[in-house]
Formats: C-alpha cells, sequence, structure tokens
C-alpha cells in the first residue's frame, strides 16, 4: 500500500503544474507583444554630419551634426562633438547642443581651443554648453551672435 503523502504530492503537483504552465504563457505571451507593438526598429536615430574641421596640427577634430528620430511625434538638435582624431565619432559624447533651427559654427582659435558660436530666431532657445571636451586637453568657447 502506497503512502498518504504520495497522494498528497500527486494531488498538488496535478494543480501546481497546470498552473505554473498558464503563468509562464502568459510572460512569454507579453513579452512578446511588447516587443512586437512597442518596440519599433524603424524609428532609430538619424545623424547626419554637416561639417568636420581638424585642429591646426591635425590632432583633434570638431564635428558638427544634426541629430533626430523619434518618428511621427519626433525631435531634432544641433550637436557638437570634440574628440582626438584617432577616436571613432561618438554621437553620444557632445559639448554642445541646441535647437535644430539654430546656425552654429565652428573654428579653431589655436591647437588647444575651439569656439562655437551660434544664432537663432527663435524666441525660446535651447542650449546645452561643456566647456572642456571629454579628455580635457581641448577648451570650448561659446559666442551668441
Amino acid at each position: 500500500m502506497k503512502k498518504p503523502y504520495h497522494y498528497f504530492i500527486a494531488g498538488v503537483a496535478t494543480i501546481l503544474l497546470p498552473v505554473g504552465i498558464f503563468i509562464l504563457l502568459i510572460f512569454a505571451l507579453s513579452f512578446a507583444v511588447e516587443n512586437t507593438l512597442f518596440n519599433d526598429k524603424s524609428a532609430k536615430d538619424n545623424i547626419y554630419i554637416l561639417s568636420e574641421i581638424n585642429s591646426p596640427n591635425q590632432k583633434s577634430v570638431v564635428t558638427t551634426f544634426n541629430h533626430s528620430g523619434g518618428g511621427a511625434a519626433g525631435w531634432s538638435g544641433l550637436k557638437v562633438n570634440v574628440r582626438k582624431r584617432e577616436e571613432n565619432f561618438d554621437s553620444s559624447e557632445y559639448v554642445f547642443s541646441t535647437n535644430s533651427g539654430t546656425k552654429v559654427q565652428t573654428n579653431w582659435e589655436n591647437d588647444s581651443t575651439v569656439s562655437i558660436s551660434y544664432s537663432s530666431n527663435d524666441r525660446i532657445l535651447s542650449l546645452y554648453q561643456k566647456g572642456w571636451s571629454k579628455d580635457k586637453t581641448v577648451k570650448i568657447l561659446y559666442k551668441k551672435k
């Protein structure tokens, strides 16, 4: 004769196993729906390089670029990146950011100083400015026109 706890374990497993499988299916289905409907791969960021200027000693480069994305309710802005010439361009590393309607000019003052001039007719102007490049070798001056 089987012991009574074998029947108890079999009864609990009979109930918990289908419930566990059902819960796993719900999680898998919700994950699949979320990745399919809410993860739009076509709405990636767009990067357009507008200008690249090497420093007089050719050791650094300043890049002005337009960064946009977001699909139908999208956004757009102008950014400036300063880096060593041998480094790859990284759009997430920037020293200046503003509205896309702003006019931006970059100019090397000397080997270790770059000036960024900007002008805009917008009533509201959004600005982000850093005083030095990421590696602290290039000083950045700003001029509002």
